[in-house]
């Protein structure tokens, strides 16, 4: 990702199990925490028929799945953290690079 305030990282994230499997009938509420080099503008989940804000940190996964978009900070360079987070789930955490 650039520093150059235009750049975008879209993430997808997974709720799976143990196993590691796509568990398709979860609609888990998840949140996003960003820190460093990088805001959150969006969120989505892919469901035709909500009418959820995309202009959140938060969501609600659509089986299973959710996006978060990350854009970056203008003329910031460094580290980037992405947590996701739901409750009763096992969070996750991503580290990302700004230049």
């Amino acid at each position: 990702m650039q520093g150059d305030g235009y750049d975008l990282i879209y993430v997808t994230v997974k709720i799976v199990d143990k196993n590691g499997r796509l568990v398709p009938r979860t609609h888990n509420p998840i949140t996003f925490e960003v820190t460093g080099a990088a805001r959150i503008v969006a969120t989505d989940n892919g469901d035709q028929t909500s009418h959820a804000s995309f202009q959140n940190n938060h969501i609600k996964a659509f089986n299973g799945m959710a996006l978060v978009i990350l854009k970056s900070k203008k003329n910031e360079s460094g580290s980037i953290t992405l947590t996701a987070t739901s409750q009763g789930l096992k969070g996750a955490t991503i580290k990302l690079t700004a230049d």
